[in-house]
């Protein structure tokens, strides 16, 4: 790591870590519909 500078690592940090949620897991039934209603 001696050849990167800080623009380079700040570069790679996205890459790195996008796999990572900080908010835990959501879970998606797209077989329901939301309960909400239409605007008029």
């Amino acid at each position: 790591m001696d050849l990167m500078e800080p623009d380079d690592l700040r570069a790679l940090t996205p890459l790195i870590w996008s796999h990572v949620n900080p908010y835990g897991t959501f879970r998606l039934n797209l077989d329901e519909r939301l309960p909400l209603q239409m605007a008029a």
